[in-house]
Order: C-alpha cells, then structure tokens, then sequence
C-alpha cells in the first residue's frame, strides 16, 4: 500500500510539472507573438505611410523635406531607445521584481519603426516568404528542443565561439578597410569583400546555433515546472530578439536572390 501510495504521489508530481511546463511555455510563445504582432503592425504601417509620403509629396516641396527629416530623426529616436529599452529589460530580469509587458511593447515599436525601411525597400512577398522560413525555422528548434535527450548546451558554446571569431575578423576587416582607403588596391578590396562575407556568415550561423541552444534551454526551464511571469517575459525576449535578427538576415538573402528591391 506504501510502495502503491509512493507511485501515485510520484506520478503526480510529474504530471503537475508538465503541466506548470506548458503553461510557461505558453506564456513564452503568447508574449513573443504579441511583441511581434506589434512589431509588424507598426513597421507597415509607418513603411507604407513614409513611402506615400516619399512618392506622393511633391519634389523639393517643404513637404517632402519635413517627411524625410521626420523619417531620419524617428529612426535615430528608435536605435536610441531599443538599446536604452533593451537595457531596462535585461536589469529588471535580473532583479525579478519589475513585469517586461510594457519595455517589452515599447521594444517591439521602436524595432517596428527601424522594420519600417525593409516594408519600404523590398517586395511584400519576399517579407511573407522570410516571415514564413523563420517562423519554420523556429517550430523545427522547438521540436528538435522538445524531443532530443541530448545535451544542447555545447550548440551554444559554439555559436558563441563562432560569434566571437566573427569579431575577430571585423578588426582585421577593419583594418584591411582602412588600408584600402589610402592604397586603393584591388587585391585588398577582394580581400576585404570575401572578408565581409566571412563575417556575415559567421554572425548568421552563429545566430541560428545559439537561438537553437536558447530555444533547447527554455523548454528545460519549463520542465523543471517553473511558473515565474518575469521568467517567462525574458524568454520571450529573448526568443523575440532571434527571431527578428533570423527574420532580417533571411530578408536580406532572398531579395538579394530574387533582386526584388523596390526603385
């Protein structure tokens, strides 16, 4: 009857952890697709309204140039207040005591107005297309996250070393720059080229590697039952920050591929 007792008491604790588990993941998911859902409201909205205004307001009207400089100073106020916002979030998850809803909203509209030059500048269904891959890519790290019994861990030790090479080269990157600028030679300049690329994969595949790691360490957070909100916000957040980085990255490579820039 001990024994008997023991085995349900065991069975429902883990029952009630997978449930605790689910509901935080829900939380994480649901406050990561409100962020973006902001992001995305407000990056078309202030891209089609920028761009009207931009193809619409005579040339060399008072108009046009108050537009553009509108444009400008929203973009520098957005840069500026997604790394003060940003700041905000990662000390008030430190300290626990502070919710992340409003600097999470707030983040995601500055990020929606930076977002605003690629509704501008690239064709809508490349946008879908990269919405749709990351989104794919994103559901194939938590299945992988949900169901491996490996230890993911050392992915992340590895995008972050691969992060860390990708610094190392933008000093020599650096370097070869400004050496082209006085020498102007075009042996440098392939090299300082091929450098870039170097670069770029390295952050874009670092990236993948690390949101993969993050993705595997939220989903054993949630195992482990936890029920915190600020928690479940900062994962969120962070879930939020990878998709967007991932989401401009494959942008950029299909309307490259497609050369569907708007002129």
């Amino acid at each position: 009857m001990y024994e008997r007792n023991s085995s349900i008491e065991i069975s429902q604790v883990v029952i009630d952890a997978d449930v605790k588990g689910h509901a935080f993941l829900s939380k994480v998911f649901a406050y990561m697709a409100f962020w973006l859902l902001i992001t995305t409201i407000v990056a078309v909205g202030a891209g089609i309204g920028f761009a009207y205004a931009f193809t619409h307001l005579p040339e060399g009207s008072g108009e046009l140039s108050n537009a553009i400089m509108l444009f400008l100073v929203a973009l520098v106020v957005s840069l500026v207040g997604l790394i003060v916002t940003g700041l905000v979030i990662n000390v008030a998850s430190i300290r626990g005591k502070m919710s992340l809803t409003v600097p999470g909203i707030i983040y995601s509209v500055f990020m929606g107005i930076l977002l605003s030059t690629f509704v501008m500048f690239i064709e809508w269904y490349i946008l879908a297309m990269a919405f749709g891959i990351t989104t794919l890519t994103f559901a194939g790290m938590y299945l992988i996250a949900k169901t491996t019994k490996k230890n993911l861990a050392p992915i992340g030790f590895v995008g972050y070393g691969l992060l860390m090479g990708a610094f190392m080269l933008m000093l020599i990157y650096l370097v070869f720059a400004l050496i082209n600028m006085f020498v102007l030679s075009e042996s440098i300049a392939w090299t300082t080229y091929w450098l870039y690329v170097a670069i770029d994969t390295l952050i874009f595949v670092a990236m993948l590697f690390i949101t993969m790691f993050e993705m595997w360490n939220i989903v054993k957070i949630a195992e482990k039952g936890s029920t915190s909100k600020n928690l479940a916000q900062y994962c969120a957040f962070t879930l939020y920050t990878d998709f967007i980085y991932i989401l401009i990255r494959i942008a950029i490579i299909l309307a490259r591929i497609f050369g569907s820039s708007r002129r």
